[in-house]
């Protein structure tokens, strides 16, 4: 009789192991914070809106600065409701609110990334030199700060406004000056936390300049807090421009802003008649404000690897 060939033991299945990198850790992470995904949806369309808005109200028609006497205000002079003619009404001027609300958008969120790039940049910049150098430029900049930090934001920047007048620059500029301080106390910290390092003792020893040293291997490492700091900065500016606008130190007149829009609408009263010109400029700068917040929060959450909640299905 022949033998019986043995029977091989059966093999365990391969389990394949797929490597992931920080950022893709991120998005998975993101991508399962159902409120940030609807919010950064929410972000999407004003920002195209605002993009856009010649475009939109060149297709409807409709003008933002344009005075309709005749047609834009009832008997009484007073604006118009809501209609087929003018969706959101018109204003005290007879200008459709419609018309004025997406071109605002572009002037109210624009402002507010602008200020926000330009804050975020200077305090990573003086963050980066107070936290690697330390020293007497660790406490020329640290005074700096204590002096930013210590101002009445408010009556300062009503203060500049009033000083160099009223133009989209300089409402930029007075946003971006009292926004990066907190932006380079972040980076001080964190740089001080690296710069021993031993990826920085190396690249000492290979001879690599403090910029190299400064730019190429240590703010790669600041990346995260940065994009998170910029996405609740931005928020923040858009609020204290519609503030600066409604104090009527904004962006000067004729050009739409949603703070100036509601400014119009208290002037006189007028909101308590045509409840429009306050209820949607005002309802549209919550919804920005709520949805730029919630998007940073998702994004710091998906960022903050020590974060693990939104890993649990």
């Amino acid at each position: 009789m022949s033998a019986t060939p043995a029977t091989a033991p059966p093999t365990a299945p391969k389990t394949t192991i797929v490597a992931r990198g920080p950022w893709a850790l991120a998005w998975r992470r993101f991508r399962k914070d159902k409120v940030a995904l609807i919010a950064a949806a929410v972000m999407a369309v004003i920002i195209l809106v605002a993009i856009f808005a010649p475009l939109i109200n060149s297709a409807l028609g409709q003008d933002p600065n344009y005075q309709d006497q005749v047609n834009g205000l009832d008997v009484n002079g007073l604006p118009l409701g809501p209609s087929g003619a003018h969706w959101l009404g018109t204003d005290a001027l007879g200008r459709d609110v419609f018309a004025r609300l997406v071109y605002g958008a572009r002037i109210s969120i624009g402002i507010g990334i602008l200020s926000t790039g330009i804050a975020v940049a200077v305090g990573v910049v003086l963050g980066l030199l107070a936290g690697y150098f330390r020293g007497i430029v660790d406490v020329i900049i640290a005074r700096l700060l204590d002096v930013v930090l210590a101002l009445p934001v408010v009556l300062a920047a009503v203060a500049l406004v009033a000083v160099f007048g009223q133009s989209p620059l300089v409402t930029v500029l007075v946003l971006a000056f009292f926004s990066w301080a907190t932006m380079a106390r972040i980076v001080r910290g964190q740089v001080i936390s690296l710069r021993e390092r031993e990826f920085i003792e190396a690249a000492r020893s290979l001879g690599a300049s403090s910029t190299r040293i400064m730019f190429v291997e240590l703010l790669p490492n600041l990346v995260m807090p940065i994009i998170i700091y910029f996405s609740l900065l931005v928020p923040v500016n858009i609020v204290t421009n519609a503030v600066l606008a409604f104090l009527g130190l904004g962006i000067p007149v004729p050009t739409a802003d949603w703070g100036g829009m509601i400014s119009d609408a208290e002037a006189g009263g007028l909101y308590q008649q045509a409840w429009w010109l306050v209820f949607f400029p005002g309802g549209v700068l919550v919804l920005t404000t709520l949805a730029f917040n919630l998007l940073g929060d998702g994004i710091r959450d998906a960022l903050d690897p020590r974060i693990e909640r939104l890993l649990r299905k």
